[in-house]
């Protein structure tokens, strides 16, 4: 989808998830849509897919994690 499109795009049921990357001439991007209730694990598991293709190598992740809450400053 393009930027444009958002703008006519009004589905508040669906979570929805841009992603891209671009480095040394290439790029990698994802555009999924979820149900609202999506889990973070879910989302995170299909952006590392996606940089593991592109790479060519699977990344450990096991000593990061993702907190609940904001962080304003």
């Amino acid at each position: 989808m393009s930027r444009l499109d958002d703008l006519f795009y009004d589905d508040d049921s669906m979570t929805r998830v841009h992603f891209s990357y671009r480095s040394c001439g290439k790029s990698i991007s994802l555009n999924n849509d979820y149900v609202i209730d999506v889990t973070w694990d879910e989302v995170l598991d299909d952006v590392i897919r996606t940089l593991e293709s592109h790479y060519g190598y699977t990344f450990d992740l096991t000593d990061f994690l993702v907190k609940a809450g904001r962080n304003d400053g």
